[in-house]
């Protein structure tokens, strides 16, 4: 008997499942950064709604996450840290996977007919696309077009360097903001087509960023991608992830909750895209 206890002992049993816990820490991280999506495409929506408030509901909505206190930790936190988690983990399981949506010569299954082999071959696709996007992404909106605080006139302003064009003095004077040719940090004369912009609210400041920005025609349309690539990622996401957290288990649970995920993704679609062509044909 005591041998038999010696012997059970000495099996080495596995302490916690690790592949499981990984892919539920992956599923969890990616549904925080799909309410992140949505808060993102509804605030950025607001830019293009702005017929009869020239952009207040955007400059509100801005102003107003500047404002919440710990708001750099709250990013970190809540934003950076699960795009990491999903990112890092995302990427593992990229290079892990095995992609039958497409021909195949008879060496590796392929069953390019079944809509869940296309829709799983879209989300690794859209997965590149997103590591690429949001890298561009942060780069250009918050270090490169990033409002910077200065004084003028004992009065704290935030301060972007815009492209000049005919409406913009029109909008400045609107949104109360003064026009320089002059950048404030160097102290040295712009280029002709540009104009340091100081605003008097950090979502004022943002908002003309998002204006200029979308003034690009390339850069609408690389956005459009992003923002179709994210959509797509972000709600196919969310029907998987109601399957293996046991929320849809039978064949018609499963299929409305299709029908939720691509309903809900059109309309993210749709803020989307009236951020980015909306900015662009309407101008302000």
């Amino acid at each position: 008997m005591q041998e038999n206890v010696y012997a059970a002992a000495s099996v080495r049993v596995p302490r916690w499942p690790r592949a499981f816990i990984l892919k539920r820490l992956h599923s969890l991280a990616g549904l925080s950064l799909v309410l992140f999506l949505f808060e993102h495409l509804l605030t950025n929506s607001q830019a293009a709604f702005f017929l009869s408030d020239q952009g207040a509901g955007f400059i509100r909505a801005v102003n107003f996450i500047q404002s919440l206190p710990y708001v750099h930790v709250v990013e970190l936190t809540f934003i950076a840290f699960p795009i990491f988690v999903h990112g890092w983990l995302g990427i593992q399981y990229l290079f892990s996977a095995q992609l039958n949506s497409f021909p195949s010569d008879g060496t590796r299954p392929a069953l390019p007919e079944l809509p869940r082999n296309q829709a799983y071959t879209w989300q690794r696709i859209t997965a590149v696309v997103l590591v690429a996007g949001i890298f561009l992404h942060v780069s250009y909106m918050r270090f490169l077009k990033y409002p910077d605080t200065v004084t003028i006139n004992e009065q704290k302003s935030y301060i972007v360097k815009v492209a000049h064009d005919k409406d913009l003095p029109k909008i400045a004077s609107q949104m109360h903001v003064e026009l320089f040719t002059t950048d404030f940090l160097t102290r040295q004369a712009l280029k002709e087509n540009e104009v340091i912009a100081a605003a008097p609210s950090f979502g004022a400041a943002v908002l003309l960023s998002v204006r200029d920005a979308f003034q690009s025609i390339p850069l609408c349309c690389l956005y459009t991608i992003f923002v179709l690539a994210a959509c797509f990622h972000a709600m196919n996401g969310v029907w998987t992830f109601a399957i293996s957290w046991g929320i849809a288990l039978t064949e018609r649970s499963r299929m409305i909750t299709r029908y939720f995920s691509n309903a809900v993704m059109c309309v993210i679609v749709l803020l989307g895209l009236t951020a980015i062509w909306g900015a662009y044909w309407i101008r302000l």
